[in-house]
């Protein structure tokens, strides 16, 4: 084997050790932070994808403003934001989804896909570390605006899911968040009944991962 081969076969093993098997972790909230989704405004939603380990491959991030009931849809990203630890082989432009070919033209879609890549975060520490702790530095970041399809298809007090999905060459995991639809334009009682109804919805549903 000539020395070209052994220095090619080198990189290869090199880069095969740094592939991240663990998931990234994921973090989904409307901003401002609250429980009640008011159903006659539009919603400003942050997802943030932390990528902890040196090498995560085959990324791909799915922002979903329903995962319950097709009722809301984005209208806009608002920021997108690649952390300055960050190199990502694919594109930051997104993919939407309009669910049919014939809603093409309007100005939202139902969700959208970034085609990250390879994503290589040139500040991490080994995958075991305890100590190492998520960082702007190290994250995807996404803010969108999205409204709720007129008329309601739910009543006030349902509890409405909205999320992210992220796909890697070995892991897939969700995040889903949640939300009471309110109209903040009732009179004061029923807000009053609007916020009890919130207080019982959690804030942060659990995390789901899959092993690939």
């Amino acid at each position: 084997m000539d020395t070209i081969s052994v220095i090619r076969a080198g990189i290869a093993v090199a880069c095969f050790c740094l592939v991240a098997a663990t998931s990234p972790i994921l973090h989904v909230t409307q901003h401002p932070a609250r429980r009640e989704i008011n159903v006659n405004a539009k919603i400003v939603v942050n997802t943030t994808v932390y990528f902890p380990d040196v090498l995560t491959t085959g990324v791909v991030v799915n922002l979903e403003p329903t995962v319950d009931v097709p009722d809301m849809h984005i209208i806009k990203v608002t920021e997108v934001r690649v952390g300055s630890n960050l190199c990502v082989t694919g594109s930051l432009t997104p993919v939407k989804d309009y669910g049919q070919e014939v809603m093409r033209d309007r100005p939202y879609s139902l969700s959208l896909q970034y085609e990250l890549g390879d994503v290589m975060n040139m500040a991490a520490v080994a995958a075991d570390d305890a100590d190492q702790q998520p960082t702007a530095e190290s994250a995807f970041f996404v803010q969108y605006e999205a409204d709720i399809f007129k008329p309601l298809l739910m009543d006030l007090g349902h509890v409405h899911e909205f999320g992210v999905t992220v796909e890697t060459t070995h892991t897939r995991d969700r995040l889903y968040a949640k939300g009471v639809y309110t109209d903040f334009s009732l009179p004061l009682l029923f807000k009053s009944l609007g916020k009890q109804s919130a207080s019982v919805a959690p804030e942060v549903a659990q995390m789901e991962i899959e092993e690939i």
